[in-house]
């Protein structure tokens, strides 16, 4: 079992952050030349200007990479974390020379385990990450009234903490998933057994998630492993 945590370590150790220039740009979509990256890898395309400054002025997801000619495309998107109505808008398109940032924030993760047992053979094997507790996720739905998480309630935590990759463990297989595309990166043998049964919508200290009246998320979740393997089957879509 030692062996396969382990393999979640190298795997991270392998990416890391990433840059490299854009060399083609057409309508959306950008192409950078890259010895490997996977795709649904996630990243920001970054301008520099005078004096030394720079931002971040779009987001991108890898769609395809070509392992012959080491070159990677992109699907850009508009990158709106930063938005605030009482500053200018920094209008820039995206061009050749500006660079994309990958896999920024791979070193913290937010991992969704069905029971406290789980959840702490698995991180406490893995200490070289930086494990967001649950507990902070679960307070964010709760606040939104959310007590079954929505993707984009993934996505949007994952902005908000700088978060690069989530882990979701069930029906015996961990799966690694960037944070901002939600898509599989990997996906590992883990068969713990567990002892308890499934803490919804998973494990949490947080005793009770408000609900909204009604909308998207209001429901209560009624079982763990077919709710995250819909989740999961979402990203190949």
């Amino acid at each position: 079992m030692k062996k396969v945590l382990l393999l979640v370590v190298s795997v991270l150790s392998l990416y890391g952050s990433m840059v490299s220039s854009i060399v083609d740009v057409y309508e959306d979509e950008a192409v950078i030349h890259i010895e490997k990256v996977d795709v649904g890898m996630s990243g920001f395309v970054i301008k520099k200007f005078p004096f030394g400054h720079s931002s971040i002025i779009a987001q991108g997801v890898v769609q395809k990479f070509d392992p012959s000619t080491k070159k990677a495309t992109l699907k850009i998107e508009p990158y709106h974390l930063f938005d605030n109505e009482s500053l200018p808008t920094l209008n820039k398109k995206v061009e050749k020379g500006d660079e994309v940032l990958l896999g920024f924030g791979y070193s913290r993760a937010l991992l969704i385990a069905p029971t406290e047992e789980i959840y702490y053979k698995i991180t406490k094997q893995n200490p070289n990450i930086k494990w967001i507790h649950p507990d902070i996720f679960a307070t964010i739905l709760s606040l939104k009234g959310h007590p079954t998480p929505l993707a984009s309630d993934f996505i949007s935590f994952a902005h908000s903490m700088f978060i690069g990759l989530i882990f979701i463990y069930v029906d015996k297989k961990l799966y690694m998933l960037d944070a901002l595309s939600l898509q599989t990166l990997q996906t590992y043998n883990v068969p713990f057994q567990a002892t308890t049964k499934p803490h919804l919508p998973f494990y949490t200290r947080v005793k009770k998630i408000r609900a909204n009246w009604f909308g998207e998320g209001s429901s209560t979740l009624k079982a763990y492993k077919p709710y995250y393997q819909k989740l999961l089957q979402e990203d190949k879509k």
